[in-house]
This record gives structure tokens, C-alpha cells and sequence, in this order.
């Protein structure tokens, strides 16, 4: 039997799986905006293109990286790990922070004749834009080091996803806009309660 690693010793876990993230960009947004998004409708973000993109271990920025192609599939190379106090400059979802406080996301939308309507759709929501995912032991994810490549569940064929808060409303391909990162919509998802709200009848710009 082989002794234990300092890994090992440190952490005596090492095979729990642990859910890795890589965001494109994420930023506020009226819900009002929200939900006039039709597919084919886009989203300005305010990271320039080429900027790196964002790695998350749950819900905690793990670093950066740049995003390569490998055998078709996503992959990201780590560029810098995050510390206290270099970490990403960007709004945390709703839902992760006030998951016991009633975001948007635990609340009906009201109907049309409300009087708070009005009020709601001026409040601001957190979209974010999920390039990839992965999940691998904690012993490999403590390995990690810059310059190490991380393959995603992901191909280049695979819609990015579009959330609100935590929750996702819809798929779409990256573009540039001015610039910036963006994402344009491709199908939104009707099964949510944001993909049931009533639309504009032509696709919208939000910058």
C-alpha cells in the first residue's frame, strides 16, 4: 500500500469532484431588458474581446484563462490565479448571494395590470455567460498550476449559456460588440420563468 501524499495528507478528500466554471463576462441588467430578448437579440458585455475569461470553483474565482480548442472541444489554459486581491471585478449572480433573501428568481412575476410592475422591471439582474463547464477530484484540481490546460464539457458546436441570476435563460454564440465581449441569443428557454414573459416583436441590442 502506497503512503499518502502531502496532497493527500493536507486534504484527506482528494476524489470528491468539484464543479469548475468558466464565464465569459457577466453585468447588470434591467429585468425590464431582459425580457424583451427574441432569439437573435444580443448582449453587449463590458470585457474587451480577447480579455481572458473567468474560472470559478463554485462560486469562489478560482483565476483566469484563455480559451483553446482541443479535438474540437473547449479547453482553457490557466493564465493567473485569483487572489485576495486580484479577483474578478464583476457582480455575483443574485441567486448565490441571496438565496434566503428573495431575489427575483424566488419571486412571481407579477401580472401586466400590477402597480409594483413598473417598479420590477427597472430593477436590476445579474446576466452572466457560461462559455464551459468541468468537474474533476480535488487532488487534480490542487495540481493545477499556470500554464495547465483544463478540458471543458463543452465543443465549438455547443451553444454558451445565458443566465439570470443562477438560473438559465437561454443559448447563444459569442460576437463582438464594439469592441467587447457579446452574445447573441439563439433560443431562449421557454421553460423558464423568464422564457414565458411576453417579448418585443423584433430582436433588441443591449448595450
Amino acid at each position: 500500500m502506497s503512503s499518502p501524499t502531502a496532497i493527500e495528507e493536507t486534504y484527506p478528500y482528494t476524489d470528491v469532484p468539484i464543479d469548475i466554471r468558466v464565464e465569459l463576462d457577466r453585468r447588470f441588467i434591467k429585468l425590464g431588458d431582459v425580457l424583451e430578448l427574441l432569439d437573435g437579440g444580443v448582449i453587449a458585455l463590458t470585457k474587451p474581446a480577447g480579455e481572458p475569461l473567468d474560472i470559478f470553483v463554485g462560486n469562489v474565482p478560482f483565476g483566469t484563462g484563455e480559451v483553446i480548442v482541443l479535438n474540437e472541444n473547449f479547453s482553457v489554459r490557466i493564465t493567473a490565479f485569483a487572489t485576495e486581491d486580484k479577483k474578478p471585478s464583476m457582480p455575483p449572480f443574485a441567486g448565490e448571494s441571496n438565496k434566503d433573501s428573495g431575489s427575483p428568481n424566488n419571486m412571481p412575476l407579477p401580472s401586466a395590470d400590477s402597480g409594483t410592475l413598473t417598479l420590477l422591471l427597472d430593477q436590476m439582474v445579474c446576466v452572466g455567460v457560461v462559455v464551459g463547464r468541468a468537474r474533476l477530484p480535488l487532488e487534480n484540481l490542487l495540481k493545477l498550476t499556470t500554464g495547465s490546460v483544463l478540458e471543458l464539457e463543452s465543443t465549438v458546436k455547443k451553444p454558451v449559456e445565458v443566465f439570470v441570476n443562477d438560473q438559465v435563460l437561454a443559448s447563444g454564440e459569442v460576437v463582438v460588440v464594439e469592441g467587447n465581449y457579446g452574445v447573441r441569443i439563439q433560443s431562449v428557454n421557454r421553460g423558464s420563468r423568464f422564457g414565458q414573459a411576453e417579448r418585443s416583436a423584433s430582436p433588441a441590442t443591449i448595450q
